[in-house]
């Protein structure tokens, strides 16, 4: 049976509604130690800044996170991902309208991630970055955001 999952690159996901507020998916890269120690890749589910280690991760229909989480998986592949405590990589995925430009979307992305990690870590410095855009399939657009989180004492 297979322990602890030690993750060495992981990317976040922000859970659509209905999931709880303040819930992500971690999806990662590491090992776990089975017979012997195996590299694996692992989507986690995320409540409130802890990892819920036995909670199987749950994609609600009508929402764009099995396509997110998709994508993180796919950006692990090729490199991507950070492990640290105070930095997130964090990929979101939207739908682009015709009356809106990628840039008002990646405005307006970069909000919704960056108002999740303020209402996440409270009292703490929460710095957002755009790293990477791409447009998928149709009329979504994903984005890539550096996250780092200042942990300061209030």
């Amino acid at each position: 049976m297979a322990q602890v999952f030690t993750p060495h690159f992981t990317l976040h996901v922000i859970a659509s509604n209905p999931h709880p507020k303040q819930t992500e998916y971690r999806v990662g890269r590491g090992y776990e130690q089975w017979d012997t120690q195996v590299s694996i890749r692992k989507t986690q589910m995320v409540y409130q800044g802890k990892v819920a280690g036995k909670v199987v991760p749950s994609f609600p229909e009508n929402t764009l996170d099995v396509i997110a989480v998709n994508y993180a998986m796919d950006l692990l592949s090729k490199g991507w991902g950070v492990y640290a405590k105070n930095k997130r990589n964090v990929v979101i995925v939207k739908k682009i309208s015709p009356k809106q430009t990628e840039d008002e979307l990646s405005e307006k992305a970069e909000d919704e991630v960056h108002d999740f990690y303020i209402d996440l870590y409270p009292n703490q410095v929460v710095e957002t970055m755009e790293r990477n855009r791409e447009r998928l399939d149709g009329d979504l657009v994903a984005f890539v955001f550096d996250v780092n989180i200042g942990f300061n004492t209030p």
